[in-house]
C-alpha cells in the first residue's frame, strides 16, 4: 500500500510539474505579446513626441509600461525553470538535465472526459493511503493484543528423561511463567 501511495504520489506530482510547464510557457507567451505590443507602442509615442504632437511625458510612461511588462516575464521564466527541475528529478534525471526536457505546449491541458470512479466505498478501498492506514491499525491492533496476553500467566510443558538408579524414568511437568505488570 505504501508503494502504491508512493506510485500515485510520483504520477500526480509528475503531472502537476508538465501542467505547471504547460502554464508558465502559456504566460510567457502571452507576456512575450504584450511587451511586443508595447515596443509598438513606445515606437508610435515616439514620434508623435517627434512631431509634437504629445509631451514626452508620455513617452516616459510608454517606456515605464514597457519596463515593467518586461519585469514580468523573468518570474514567469523561473516558474517554468523550477517546474522542469521538478520534472527531471521526477524522472530520475539530474537538474542540469533539465533544459534537454522540450516540452512546448502552450496551453494547459484540459480534462476532456470525467473519470469513472465507481461507487464511493470502492474509490476509497483502492485509494493506497487508506489501505496502508488500515495495515498500519490492524499491526497495531494486533500489537495490543499481544501486550494483553502478557497480563496472563503462560503454561508450557516441560519433561525430562533418563536413566535414575539403573532403571529409566520420565517425567513431565507443568511450567507456569507469569510476567507481573511493571510500573
Amino acid at each position: 500500500a505504501a508503494l502504491d501511495a508512493a506510485r500515485v504520489m510520483v504520477a500526480a506530482d509528475t503531472a502537476a510539474a508538465y501542467i505547471n510547464i504547460c502554464g508558465a510557457n502559456a504566460a510567457i507567451k502571452l507576456a512575450q505579446a504584450q511587451i511586443a505590443t508595447h515596443e509598438q507602442s513606445v515606437a508610435l509615442v515616439a514620434r508623435r513626441v517627434a512631431r509634437g504632437s504629445v509631451s514626452s511625458l508620455e513617452l516616459a510612461q510608454s517606456k515605464a509600461l514597457l519596463e515593467r511588462t518586461r519585469a514580468t516575464l523573468f518570474p514567469m521564466e523561473a516558474d517554468r525553470k523550477r517546474s522542469l527541475f521538478s520534472l527531471a528529478a521526477l524522472q530520475g534525471q539530474a537538474p542540469a538535465e533539465a533544459d534537454m526536457l522540450r516540452i512546448g505546449c502552450t496551453a494547459i491541458p484540459t480534462v476532456k472526459a470525467t473519470i469513472p470512479v465507481g461507487d464511493g466505498a470502492a474509490l476509497i478501498a483502492r485509494r493506497p493511503d487508506i489501505r496502508e492506514a488500515q495495515s498500519r491499525l490492524l499491526a497495531a491492533t494486533a500489537r495490543i493484543g499481544v501486550a494483553a496476553a502478557d497480563f496472563y500467566p503462560r503454561i508450557s510443558l516441560g519433561g525430562s528423561a533418563g536413566l535414575i538408579g539403573g532403571g529409566f524414568d520420565a517425567i513431565l511437568t507443568p511450567l507456569i511463567s507469569w510476567s507481573f505488570i511493571n510500573q
